[in-house]
């Protein structure tokens, strides 16, 4: 099998590099998959929303989109990658320890309220996954989404023919079954009769992958402080939801086949379509192998995981000190009013709140906004967010100064993480203040061996923030507006 073609977020790959004299075809062939998928009932998500698109005799990657997809057998699989790549390491070691922390990130994601428009799966389209590399944690995730939305909408109900013997006639006798079976007793007679419930074979199969996803999650997050992970939480939770009226019984995938999808809701089809993923072995396949495990295409926003992810760093960084919980709240993505008329809302990734010394009421002392690209490649645009975000709730607090922290992956490090970007005072006449400050990420805690290294670097960082909220005096609740 032929190498990958790898494309970088906001990158471009030559056609001619792709395609190998074959660029019309492949252009033809992308915009047919992009057109398929867009009317498609059997993918998850909009690959044709991705910003994945030919242009100028190049395949553009126009956007934070990480992932593999593979038109057909004629193209070789494209591999979207992270530029995160490190000088010091080779690009294919740099990926491999990427497409190994992927999953940790994605374990802790608790939003999922434009999952469709963050994700993509095709479980019809085969590739290659680096080794190492297997599907288990798109597949709990996008479960994990997927089966919520169906419990919020309603488990589908439906009438199931039922086969027993009732004091009283319910249905239609079995004659059959009555002659092969004490004719004679006429006291209580074997009927069939159809009964509405949610122990039908749709449900059934939902909750076998549920319970197949959750046993095999469990192997491989092993000790890794997996009971502080959301989806597997949320696994845990589904499960014992709808055990309560579902039965567990093993299905293989050629029970899935025997459903019929045409009348099927929508939010149960994408279940569906899951779940025969799931059913596929060759798919499901999370032991460790020397060759490439097999995956299906798959995009993800990973603008959209990092906003998550950080926002659970710096939850866990507050809960694991005893200063910190003490001090401090953060709360993610809370809206708030800008305007005085209420018609302008705004929502900062993450929300600090310092305690009052008399235990008053929390109050706002910084606000973070993540971005997932190299401090290189901010813009004063994004600066302008997280200053906006400031100045909203600087005007309702009770604090002379707020920070506006904006949190990115830096070009290259200096051991510094806190830099004192810039401030806003005058405007306020020195009476109130913002500080803008840059928190760069060393992207060299990328190229760590162990997933767990790299989160207990950021964490480090993240507790190198706190320190600094926590010596500076006129964050104090206390102070006077």
């Amino acid at each position: 099998m032929t190498d990958p073609i790898i494309i970088y977020e906001w990158d471009k790959k030559p056609l001619s590099e792709i395609a190998g004299g074959k660029e019309e075809e492949f252009s033809k062939k992308l915009k047919e998959y992009k057109q398929k998928s867009a009317t498609s009932r059997a993918v998850i998500g909009y690959f044709d929303k991705r910003n994945i698109e030919v242009a100028e005799d190049c395949l553009r990657n126009n956007g934070n989109n990480v992932g593999i997809v593979k038109l057909d057998g004629e193209f070789s699989q494209i591999e979207f990658r992270p530029k995160l790549d490190n000088p010091k390491y080779s690009k294919e070691e740099t990926a491999s320890l990427f497409w190994n922390f992927l999953p940790r990130m994605l374990h802790t994601l608790e939003n999922f309220d434009d999952f469709k428009k963050n994700i993509f799966i095709d479980p019809n389209q085969s590739v290659r996954l680096p080794k190492g590399f297997n599907f288990v944690f798109l597949f709990a995730l996008s479960f994990v989404s997927l089966c919520a939305k169906a419990i919020k909408n309603g488990m589908l109900k439906k009438y199931v023919p039922k086969y027993e013997r009732l004091k009283s006639i319910k249905g239609k006798i079995n004659f059959s079954q009555l002659a092969r079976s004490k004719s004679w007793d006429l006291s209580s007679l074997p009927c069939t009769y159809f009964d509405l419930t949610f122990d039908n074979a749709e449900n059934q199969i939902i909750l076998w992958c549920l319970y197949k996803l959750l046993r095999e999650t469990r192997k491989i997050m092993g000790n890794n402080g997996s009971n502080g992970f959301f989806v597997l939480r949320k696994l845990r939770e589904q499960l014992v939801l709808l055990s309560e009226e579902i039965l567990l019984v093993p299905k293989s995938r050629a029970d899935i086949l025997s459903i019929n999808f045409a009348g099927l809701p929508p939010y149960y089809l994408d279940l569906m379509n899951l779940c025969r993923a799931i059913l596929t072995e060759k798919l499901f396949s999370f032991e460790e192998k020397d060759q490439y495990n097999v995956g299906t295409n798959f995009i993800i926003d990973m603008d959209w995981v990092f906003e998550q992810y950080m926002t659970h760093l710096f939850q866990i960084v507050i809960a694991e000190n005893e200063n910190y919980w003490k001090t401090f709240q953060a709360k993610s993505q809370s809206v708030q009013t800008l305007a005085d008329r209420n018609n302008l809302k705004i929502k900062p990734d993450l929300v600090i709140y310092k305690l009052g010394k008399s235990g008053g009421q929390p109050k706002v002392v910084a606000v973070v906004d993540y971005k997932w690209k190299v401090s290189g490649a901010v813009k004063n645009a994004d600066f302008y967010q997280v200053i906006c975000y400031g100045l909203a709730h600087l005007q309702i607090g009770l604090l002379d100064k707020i920070e506006a922290a904006l949190f990115s992956i830096a070009d290259k490090s200096d051991g510094n993480f806190i830099f004192d970007f810039d401030r806003i005072s005058k405007v306020f006449e020195g009476k109130k203040e913002i500080a803008i400050l840059k928190l760069d990420l060393d992207p060299a805690l990328m190229a760590k061996n162990e997933a767990e290294q790299i989160e207990n670097g950021i964490k480090q960082k993240i507790s190198q923030y706190f320190n600094r909220l926590l010596k500076n005096d006129r964050l104090s609740v206390d102070s006077p507006g």
